[in-house]
């Protein structure tokens, strides 16, 4: 206490001009409009700067929490997306026979509702071989199961085959063990993807024959065919093609509309009703 006395005893002048200035200055913008107009601009300015940099913080520090929210928010939008990609699918079908199309889409189930959506991180990825490879930041205590879909906000992105407790280790859709069930978006035909190596911006399409009309731009999209990712999610869009009249069909070559080299955030999907068409499927080949 002696010491905080001799203190202020020795700054005693510099304590009474601080007080003096203070005064002064209140009372210049209390009873001065125009300077108070001016003082009050300056302090909501510093208080502008000042929350700014509050929230910048509070934004770092909150990333995660955002992140996690954003990919909720992405698998509901995914879900609903993929529903109205089927509905589209049935009215492009039905589309001569207006009746039959609103009997069937009150009576038919969604084949959105039987898929659910796992958000993960890629960790690791390949793309410099013919046969490149996944890693992703979830595994079995996440509920990761061999034989998920991998899909990123770009398209279709590979197959889980290995699932440790941790990790899961997916193929890639750039591997020429990958092949994918698809079709033609503008007339429905179903076609057979595989990426056949080298370039990683483009794939390939077989067995379309030479009667159906393509053209560059076709949208290409998962077919219903396949039990482990949704009907209509994209894969890519037609580059160029050509007539084979030696077999009857296209030769294909697909733009990838997933950039693997810039892959980050994705999404496992589930089937929910997998095992169900795997058990009839076994049944068959017995």
């Amino acid at each position: 206490m002696e010491r905080l006395l001799v203190l202020i005893y020795n700054y005693r002048n510099v304590i009474l001009f601080l007080i003096l200035e203070f005064l002064a200055l209140w009372l210049l913008v209390n009873f001065n409009k125009n300077q108070n107009k001016v003082f009050q601009d300056f302090i909501l300015s510093v208080t502008g700067v000042i929350q700014s940099w509050n929230a910048r913080w509070i934004t770092y520090f909150n990333l995660g929490d955002q992140n996690a929210r954003l990919l909720k928010e992405n698998i509901w939008l995914r879900t609903q997306l993929i529903h109205l990609q089927s509905q589209l699918n049935q009215l492009r079908h039905y589309q001569s026979d207006s009746l039959k199309f609103l009997y069937r889409k009150k009576f038919a189930p969604s084949d959105s509702a039987s898929f659910d959506y796992i958000p993960c991180r890629v960790i690791y990825n390949s793309n410099n071989s013919n046969y490149n490879y996944l890693i992703l930041n979830i595994g079995r205590k996440h509920g990761v199961e061999e034989d998920y879909g991998v899909v990123s906000n770009g398209g279709i992105v590979g197959i889980v085959t290995k699932v440790s407790e941790n990790y899961s280790l997916a193929m890639s859709l750039l591997n020429k063990n990958f092949k994918l069930n698809a079709q033609i978006t503008s007339n429905n035909v179903r076609t057979l993807f595989q990426w056949k190596g080298g370039d990683v911006k483009y794939g390939s399409l077989s067995y379309v024959p030479l009667h159906y009309k393509i053209s560059v731009g076709d949208t290409v999209v998962s077919s219903s065919y396949s039990s482990i990712f949704p009907e209509g999610y994209i894969i890519g869009t037609i580059h160029s093609f050509a007539d084979n009249q030696a077999d009857g069909f296209y030769n294909i070559k697909v733009k990838l509309s997933s950039d693997f080299r810039k892959l980050d955030y994705a999404y496992l999907v589930r089937h929910k009703r997998k095992n169900e068409i795997d058990s009839l499927l076994s049944q068959v080949a017995q």
